[in-house]
């Protein structure tokens, strides 16, 4: 249902007071709710029909403000719950801007080629013990996978230069 419509069922439910000009509170209705969501017009117009509108009139229609402010209350659960995600996912950028300050930098160690995969903590254990894999082989518990270790990085060779006695 649109929004023209429930207005239109307030307006056939309860009338007006006498001596308004109906476009110019019709106007005034389309600013009251501009920008509300339809479903909370919706439910509020219901609201006013059924009569559970503290302090509502139950002879006339209420006007454009009052129309608003009943929105507005219609929509304070929603807006508070906003907000309060909008704090939670501050405060969670500030946690993780903190521990990106404050902890200390991983280096990368480096890996050589896989030389097993699954392998448990006891399966590690035992090949270390029976010197299954070469030495610095390194173990990732988290994959259950075995490196070789990384090959030592050996500097460029020397250039046979004419110059240097030897």
């Amino acid at each position: 249902m649109e929004i023209t419509e429930h207005l239109h069922q307030l307006f056939a439910s309860l009338p007006q007071k006498g001596g308004d000009d109906p476009v110019a509170v019709l106007k005034g209705y389309t600013i009251a709710i501009q920008g509300y969501p339809e479903w909370a017009v919706g439910n509020v117009v219901r609201a006013y029909i059924r009569g559970t509108v503290p302090g509502q009139s139950k002879q006339f229609c209420p006007k454009a403000p009052e129309f608003s402010a009943a929105i507005r209350k219609e929509l304070d659960p929603v807006y508070s719950e906003l907000n309060n995600e909008r704090e939670k996912a501050k405060s969670r950028a500030e946690v993780v801007n903190f521990r990106k300050t404050q902890a200390p930098e991983r280096a990368e160690v480096p890996k050589g080629a896989v030389l097993e995969t699954n392998v448990d903590h006891l399966g590690w254990m035992d090949r270390c013990k029976r010197r299954v894999h070469p030495a610095g082989s390194i173990w990732i518990a988290k994959t259950g996978t075995v490196y070789a270790p990384a090959k030592a990085q050996t500097a460029a060779p020397q250039k046979n230069d004419d110059k240097i006695p030897w």
